[in-house]
């Protein structure tokens, strides 16, 4: 079989519709696929009504690492790949974590000096984006707040608003999904850092304790020996190992990755099959 269990269309940061990336997916002959989109389901339900191929509801939680883990504070976030996901309930769930942004990011403008009258101007004349922390963050550079896009975006700390870990795992539980880390060398604050396997075996450890799945062990943009004690790590505490390019459409290597044939944990494949 050859398999892709992470893909963004563009009702998140790809750069596909719906309809592109499933025809791009066929023309490169996968037998099993999955859409990941960052915080959103909305795309599942065409592509799988469309899809030719055997195909599995997801999603992409943003979720913030908690500071008693001891490795990072709450400002440094990483991402947990949903798959087999109940879509109705996940809708529900980000509905109630957008509703959280919205929020905290309108008190972050508060604390800033505009008052909530200023804000809804500029929020029905399209000046800002609620939903939106860089948006922000740039307008109020912009405006004379501050003085760099960092100590702007820094208002913002994931753990305002998105999930931790552990209640992603829950979230995905709740919706009965499999969670699995994604990208486990990757994780971001205000742009992507790269990590060390120590690290990652600490985090998995935390997230082991926490009901987690697996890992996107097979992450074909990692190389081979990262691949590997990933996959090590996943089989040490009898945990799945999921495969996925994280396909977004935005260079030609992408689709170079589309061309490799997959790792595949066979016993996952079942359960989500």
């Amino acid at each position: 079989m050859k398999i892709n269990l992470h893909t963004h269309s563009n009702n998140s940061d790809g750069s596909l519709s719906v309809e592109d990336l499933i025809r791009v997916l066929q023309e490169y002959r996968y037998d099993l696929i999955a859409l990941t989109d960052h915080d959103t389901v909305s795309g599942n339900e065409l592509a799988k009504e469309i899809s030719d191929i055997s195909f599995i509801e997801g999603i992409e939680i943003t979720s913030y690492i908690p500071s008693e883990l001891g490795l990072y504070d709450s400002s440094y976030g990483l991402h947990m790949v949903g798959l087999n996901i109940e879509t109705n309930q996940m809708s529900e769930e980000m509905k109630q974590v957008k509703e959280k942004k919205q929020v905290e990011f309108l008190n972050v403008l508060i604390r800033n000096g505009y008052t909530e009258e200023e804000i809804e101007k500029l929020i029905n004349s399209g000046v800002i984006d609620l939903n939106n922390r860089i948006s922000l963050a740039d307008f109020m550079v912009n405006d004379g707040k501050f003085s760099s896009m960092e100590e702007a975006v820094g208002n913002f700390s994931l753990s305002l608003y998105a999930p931790s870990i552990t209640e992603s795992i829950e979230m995905i539980h709740k919706c009965g999904g499999f969670a699995i880390w994604a990208h486990p060398y990757i994780i971001c604050k205000n742009g992507d850092y790269s990590i060390t396997f120590n690290e990652v075996e600490k985090i998995f450890e935390y997230m082991v304790d926490n009901g987690i799945d697996g890992l996107e062990s097979y992450y074909l943009q990692f190389t081979y020996e990262q691949q590997h004690k990933l996959e090590q790590l996943a089989k040490k505490y009898n945990k799945f190992s999921s495969t996925g390019t994280d396909f977004h459409a935005d260079f030609n290597w992408e689709y170079e990755l589309l061309k490799k044939n997959t790792p595949i944990d066979n016993h996952f494949v079942t359960q989500l099959k």
